[in-house]
């Protein structure tokens, strides 16, 4: 086996890093498909190319070897991944015994960002899950934004599989939510290892530190009962949302700009109607959680609302 060529970002259908729960996500309809990347071995890539057929999913690996490219399942090879696409659309030869008919290429939505449209600059945060920057953003215009980056420095291949699928679990919440009291997520940079995730940048930092660094006459009655505002806005606006925060603190809230509270980090959140087992939040903060919250399962408003600090 060689050493394939990198998919040119070019082809719309090419969504990078994005791992194979949210592959099938984006593609809903019939015949739709994409190309992905994922990670065999530490230092070695995969293709996959995945299409949507029926009510399943298909995901299949894109071997090269002697300068051509292929899929197990069919003796079609063709001198590029692109050529070896083109071949599957318009002659529409399945590409298995079970049928799957390469028809409608994926379409990258507006929130994916290439890596020539970011630099990262210096760190501004880290924790368990990685480092967040603060970063430049270029596109019709020039943003201002926080970069945040999952570790990937690892021999643990399945593991870094797991937090890659947990960070974009994290970014796909993210973007679906606008409101001026949750930080907004500007999108992911998808073509290169690791994935990013780009959001407003909120030059106060979190409300903890503000709080630990800011007297009393620096930050007045007025301003604190602003903050309790802005975050009883936001965590209505979650509610209203159906999304489970489970971390809400002030170390999660960051002051933005003119000094609006912003709920952030999502990575214990879960969406929908649902109970949550304990085992199921991992890293849950213990400390800050109501009894009943530890003892039993409990639904989603209940969890908006336990307290944290």
């Amino acid at each position: 086996m060689g050493k394939s060529k990198p998919v040119a970002p070019t082809y719309q259908y090419y969504a990078g890093w994005i791992p194979r729960e949210f592959a099938e996500k984006l593609l809903t309809a019939e015949g739709e498909f994409l190309v992905r990347n994922t990670q065999r071995e530490r230092g070695a890539t995969d293709l996959i190319l995945s299409a949507k057929h029926g009510e399943r999913f298909y995901h299949f690996i894109v071997f090269y070897n002697g300068g051509k490219y292929y899929v197990k399942s069919n003796d079609t090879a063709k001198s590029s991944v692109h050529e070896l696409i083109e071949h599957y659309v318009f002659s529409q030869q399945p590409i298995n015994n079970q049928g799957v008919i390469l028809q409608k290429p994926f379409v990258r939505p507006e929130y994916f960002y290439e890596k020539k449209q970011l630099q990262t600059k210096k760190v501004i945060g880290k924790g368990a899950f990685g480092k967040v920057y603060y970063g430049v953003l270029r596109t019709e215009k020039v943003y201002q934004c926080a970069v945040k980056v999952v570790n990937s420095k690892s021999d643990d291949i399945e593991g870094i599989k797991k937090e890659r699928t947990k960070f974009v679990k994290e970014a796909f919440i993210m973007l679906k939510l606008h409101h001026p009291n949750v930080l907004a997520a500007y999108g992911l940079m998808f073509d290169k290892d690791p994935i990013k995730l780009i959001m407003e940048y909120a030059p106060e930092g979190s409300l903890k530190t503000f709080l630990q660094k800011t007297s009393t006459r620096q930050a007045p009655v007025v301003l604190l009962e602003r903050f309790s505002a802005d975050a009883a806005r936001g965590l209505e606006y979650l509610a209203m949302m159906k999304i489970i925060h489970a971390d809400i603190a002030a170390r999660n809230c960051l002051v933005g700009k003119d000094k609006v509270l912003k709920i952030t980090d999502f990575g214990l959140s879960h969406t929908g109607h649902k109970a949550i087992k304990l085992p199921e939040l991992g890293m849950a903060p213990l400390k800050w959680m109501a009894p009943e919250a530890i003892i039993k399962a409990k639904d989603e408003m209940e969890l908006v609302y336990c307290p944290a600090a």
